[in-house]
């Protein structure tokens, strides 16, 4: 089946969220997607969340288009990667980008184009106002193993549930095992069958990706936290 027609027949939305900024929900975006486009074979589009200020044109070494925004030429603003993914990236421009976009619109032009739509969203302390968050078929909720943040993934489940929206969800522990996390016990039961990904700490090897703009899993995709994208990835394609 040519990669067109796949991609209309199975284009699925994954959103990552972090309920605080800072536990690495670019970098696991940036990766994914690269990985979803591997393993996969569909056209994958990854867009930045945040259009004025976001990192993925960092993370993957590329430099956005000016007017980024207008959602209904949205072929003029995707930039490609080597990989092959195709990235609606940051502009720095306010007026070129939150002031126009439309959400809604921009879904359904990816969903046309792509057979995963990742989406980076922004951190924040109401995600259901934002209709790419709300219109995913898998949120992924990016978390580091400490105290506070598991508060704070409860409180979204809490949220979710009442907008409908908890069988969605599903947690990534990022920076596991680390120096100072919590037992895994402790995590286990505040999630349940909900974690589908845990992602070592490997400071050094993912600063290293990130300063030279190139994804790790293509980089080295022998490495463990690499292997651990890769398992993430093969457990959204069985939705």
């Amino acid at each position: 089946m040519p990669e067109s027609q796949r991609s209309a027949r199975t284009a699925t939305v994954v959103a990552l969220y972090a309920p605080k900024a800072g536990v690495g929900t670019s970098v696991i975006a940036c990766n994914l997607a690269v990985a979803l486009r591997a393993l996969s074979g569909t056209q994958v589009i990854l867009v930045d969340g945040n259009l004025e200020l976001g990192s993925v044109a960092t993370l993957l070494g590329l430099a956005p288009r000016p007017g980024i925004g207008d959602s209904t030429n949205l072929d003029n603003h995707l930039v490609e990667h080597a990989s092959g993914v195709r990235a609606l990236l940051a502009s720095g421009r306010r007026a070129d980008s939150a002031a126009r976009l439309d959400p809604e619109t921009l879904l359904q032009a990816a969903r046309e184009r792509a057979g995963f739509v990742v989406v980076d969203t922004v951190s924040g302390t109401d995600p259901f106002a934002d209709p790419l968050l709300v219109a995913a078929a898998r949120i992924v909720l990016v978390l580091t193993p400490e105290s506070a943040a598991v508060r704070h993934g409860r409180e979204f489940l809490r949220l979710a549930a009442e907008r409908g929206l908890a069988e969605h969800v599903r947690v990534v522990v990022n920076r596991y095992q680390s120096d100072a996390s919590l037992p895994v016990a402790e995590i286990e039961q505040a999630f349940g069958a909900r974690v589908i990904g845990r992602l070592g700490s490997f400071g050094p090897f993912v600063l290293d990706s990130v300063n030279a703009g190139r994804p790790f899993v293509e980089s080295a995709p022998d490495h463990p936290l690499s292997s651990a994208v890769f398992e993430l990835a093969r457990a959204l394609m069985k939705r």
